[in-house]
């Protein structure tokens, strides 16, 4: 029986170890900027998916309000219809109701804003079309006719709208992504009466740990050195956005609310840990208020993604609902943030306490030494100047990329580079793994971690197969 392979075409990838990259540009962010445009595509066609849809409830909700008015003119003298329209446009003008769409925008409209700007406009068209002289009857035929008009502008609208979004739908459906995947077999269970939905278990502590053993260089300081990690990846630095996110004051949750809806990729799993990264280092450098404030972001985002799709309205509904309730499910968040906040805050007057007494104790300062172990190889892309106003992109694999992106890029590790002290500059520039080290020993720890860090980000120094950093102590 012949196997059909066609399924797989239509899978979109955002990471391909084929990838064929351009010989300026590092296979890494080759592979990062391809994984950034796929996903920004798709989440425009989520927003465009949405607006549309917010576009035909807004209509269906106007919709019957206008045909209600319609029969009204139809059915009624011409002089009780003109009547009618005048009261109404006064009613809606002196005593508006404050309903209005659920959209989060700043100065959104009320339904009955949107309705008086129709009606104003509809009887501006019955005027400047109407003659002078003309008598009661011609002006409410003319109002009918405008407001027919209107109203068909309407529904071809609602129908035009469903057609885009089946459109998007549809190439959505085109491809493959991680956010088909569900779940083809579950079993059940019965929610327990009383449970709250947004009260976390704890998860048990993973007991899984690797332990590597390293010989450091100087034997004196220290015989051999024992380093634990747990499995789990580096946690990721704050992004942009993320940080915008924390200039939101605590406990404003209509803010925080208004800025997730302006920037949903705020909602990314990786942000949570980001933003807890970024309380201990604000706790560290003593700014509390910030690491609290960092400490509550990072939760709210974590209870969100775990409430499931809905999860951003069900959690700020909890939060703003009136009584008991809502202010249970505000007590539960609040004293999950300030046990998260004080368990941090613990640990890193420990830390401190643990690093006065090793310097108490006489040791040595630490050092950082790159080291490439295992057979790995070292490369460096020191780059010889900013790059030019215009780059082309030419060759295999530099398809979807952006120059200005691309420039923007290569103008970062420029500037990275140039920020380097001459010293760590001409180390580089030698290519050599030792001059480099002898810069960095020269440092201050903290010092030395940052320009690791720099150089990692702007792939100035490389290693492939493997390779590590040592700590050194005494030397």
């Amino acid at each position: 029986m012949p196997l059909n392979y066609s399924k797989w075409d239509m899978l979109e990838l955002s990471d391909d170890s084929d990838i064929e990259e351009h010989p300026n540009i590092d296979k890494k962010s080759m592979i990062r900027w391809k994984q950034q445009s796929i996903h920004q595509k798709r989440q425009e066609r989520q927003q465009r998916i949405a607006k549309l849809r917010a576009e035909i409830s807004l209509n269906e909700t106007l919709r019957p309000r206008i045909v209600s008015l319609l029969d009204s003119l139809k059915t009624l003298p011409p002089k009780e219809a003109t009547s009618k329209f005048s009261s109404l446009v006064s009613q809606l003008t002196n005593e508006p109701s404050p309903d209005k769409p659920n959209t989060g925008a700043p100065n959104q409209p009320t339904y009955d804003v949107m309705l008086l700007h129709l009606l104003e406009q509809v009887a501006k068209e019955a005027k400047d079309g109407a003659k002078d002289g003309e008598d009661t009857d011609r002006l409410a035929s003319r109002l009918t006719e405008r407001l027919e008009f209107h109203n068909g502008k309407l529904d071809h609208r609602t129908e035009e709208c469903g057609t885009l979004i089946e459109q998007e739908e549809k190439e959505e459906k085109s491809k493959i992504t991680s956010e088909h995947i569900h779940e083809g077999f579950s079993s059940g269970f019965v929610n327990k009466a009383g449970e709250n939905i947004l009260e976390e278990k704890p998860k048990p502590a993973s007991s899984k740990k690797k332990e590597t053993t390293i010989e450091v260089l100087n034997p004196e300081s220290s015989k051999s050195a024992t380093v634990e990690s747990d499995d789990d990846e580096d946690l990721p630095m704050a992004t942009p956005i993320a940080k915008e996110f924390t200039n939101i004051r605590y406990g404003d949750f209509d803010g925080a609310l208004r800025f997730i809806q302006s920037n949903p990729s705020i909602m990314a799993e990786s942000n949570t840990d980001s933003l807890l990264l970024e309380a201990f280092n604000s706790e560290i450098d003593g700014k509390k208020v910030k690491a609290k404030v960092c400490v509550e972001k990072g939760l709210l985002i974590q209870y969100c993604r775990k409430l499931g799709r809905d999860g951003v309205r069900l959690f700020f509904q909890r939060m703003n609902q009136p009584g008991e309730a809502g202010k249970k499910a505000l007590h539960l968040f609040q004293s999950d943030v300030e046990a998260t906040y004080q368990r941090m805050a613990t640990r890193v007057k420990e830390m401190a306490a643990e690093k006065a007494s090793s310097s108490a104790g006489g040791e040595g300062e630490e050092q950082i030494q790159l080291v490439a172990e295992g057979g790995a190889s070292v490369s460096f892309n020191i780059p010889e100047g900013p790059p030019p106003e215009e780059i082309r992109l030419e060759g295999e694999g530099t398809e979807g990329l952006d120059p200005v992106q691309v420039r923007a890029y290569l103008m970062q590790q420029w500037e990275i580079f140039d920020s380097f002290e001459n010293k760590m500059k001409d180390a580089l520039k030698k290519e050599s793994l030792d001059e480099v080290n002898k810069v960095l020993g020269s440092m201050k720890l903290d010092e030395a971690e940052k320009v690791v860090g720099l150089m990692s980000e702007a792939g100035i120094l490389n290693f492939q197969d493997g390779g590590a950093i040592r700590d050194e102590t005494g030397k």
